[in-house]
Order: C-alpha cells, then structure tokens, then sequence
C-alpha cells in the first residue's frame, strides 16, 4: 500500500494524465448512449365499433364512419385512423404512439363520441371502445351452432342473454360480441294460387325478390313445406315491407297481395 501511494505521489504529472483520459473517455461513452426514460413500444391502439342495424356497407361509411373520423381526427396525439365498414357495423382502428397520454387521449375520444351521438341517425347503437396500450391483445373466437335449424333463435337468445352477461363478467375482458345471432324472421306465406293468376309462378317470383332486394338477410319465402332465404334491401322497418312490389303489364303488384307477411321474434 505504501509503494503504491509513494507511486502517486512521484508521478504526479502521469496520473493527473491518466485521470484526465479516463474522464474524457467517460463524457464521449455517456453522450453515445440513448437516454430513454420509457421503453420504446408499438402505437397504442383504440377500436371503435359501432352498431346501424339494417344499414347496408355504403350507408354504414357516409353515416357513421366519415362523421366518426372527422371529429376523432381533430384529436391531439392520434396518430392514424383507419375504418371498415360492413353492413350494419363500422369498425375504427385508431393508432397513437405517445403511450404515456393513453388515458388523456382515451378521455377525450369518449368526449367526442358523446357530443357526436345526436348527429348520428336515431337508430345507430352506442359505439364500443376497446383498448390496448401497447399492442393488440389476446382474442378468442368460439364457434357455437344448433343441433338443428329449428333452435337457431333459441341459441341466439341463450347467447345473448346468459353467455354474454356471464362472460364479461370474467377479469381480463375488454370487449365481446355476438355475431350472426337470428334475432327476428320474417316469414312470406305465399298462395300459389293467387299467383298463377297473376301470371307469375312461385319460383319466378322467388327470383326476383332475391335478385331485386339482396343486401341483408332478414326472412323466409314459405312455399308448402319447403322454406327459401329471401334478403331484402331496405332502410324501413318490418312494417313497410309490404311496400315490395312485383311489375306486371298494368302497374306493381304489391307482394302481400299474394299472402300474408309475419314477424316471428
């Protein structure tokens, strides 16, 4: 120990030297590093759904999905925006990377869609948020069918009504849907002798009614005992789908005329 501080006291000059590179050294390795004080990560990402029964795809994108991205867009700190949409549902995807203002950003999108609710049309749902802060989230799809086609509004309503109420409930789930539930058919019980006498046949009529009115499904064209899916275009409810006509030579045949239009629920 002695030899050694004899050593720094006759070599002065030579440690001094050695102290000044070891420091000039440190200041160089210190400005090279990346200071970070958050971890770099993916954009964050917020999805927007929102519900417009009986909307087909074109009406879902100028009514709810343009006016939806209008007001989010003026948001500070969104990075991107983008939409899908389908019949009866729009789907946003809205992407940010300043992660550390996830609930500020997140606050402010709720307060956009409150005031935003009353320009939508009367009928568009609530929209659903669901978040994830750095990447997207685990998801679990589950595929559940009847044993026959008869129970299929049975397993709709038991979705509905027991699994999903239950299933939110479990920690963790952020967002659940139910899709391609039957919640109401429409059944057409047809007189095939009214029919004929207008000159049309059951599966003319058939065709036409599939070939002039097909954006969604919403019932079933009931001759005897065979059912046929009928979709029908229209943005009015049940009640008005007495409205579709057949052409004929003279003027439109409306299609009640040949029998009776029910609601099943």
């Amino acid at each position: 120990m002695r030899n050694v501080f004899n050593y720094l006291i006759n070599n002065q000059t030579r440690v001094v030297s050695i102290y000044i590179l070891l420091l000039i050294i440190s200041i160089i390795q210190i400005s090279n590093l990346e200071l970070s004080y958050l971890p770099k990560l993916p954009p964050g990402k917020i999805s927007i759904i929102t519900n417009y029964p009986g909307a087909d795809p074109g009406t879902v994108d100028s009514m709810v999905s343009l006016p939806l991205i209008n007001s989010l867009s003026s948001i500070k700190g969104i990075d991107n925006i983008k939409t899908k949409s389908f019949s009866e549902k729009s789907h946003l995807e809205i992407y940010f990377s300043k992660l550390q203002e996830f609930s500020l950003t997140l606050f402010m999108i709720r307060e956009k869609l409150d005031s935003l609710r009353e320009s939508l049309p009367e009928n568009v749902e609530k929209p659903l948020i669901s978040s994830t802060e750095s990447n997207i989230g685990p998801n679990i799809i589950l595929g559940v069918f009847p044993k026959n086609n008869d129970e299929f509004y049975k397993l709709s309503k038991l979705l509905e009504n027991k699994w999903k109420p239950e299933l939110e409930k479990i920690e963790g789930v952020s967002f659940l849907e139910i899709q391609g539930q039957e919640k109401e058919r429409v059944v057409f019980e047809i007189d095939g002798k009214k029919i004929l006498k207008s000159g049309y046949d059951i599966f003319s009529m058939y065709e036409y009614i599939t070939n002039n009115y097909k954006k969604f499904n919403t019932g079933i064209l009931q001759i005897e005992t065979k059912e046929f899916p009928v979709k029908i275009k229209t943005d009015r409810d049940f009640y008005n789908f007495t409205d579709i006509t057949l052409p004929s030579e003279n003027n439109s045949i409306p299609i009640n005329n040949f029998g009776n239009i029910k609601l099943e629920k």
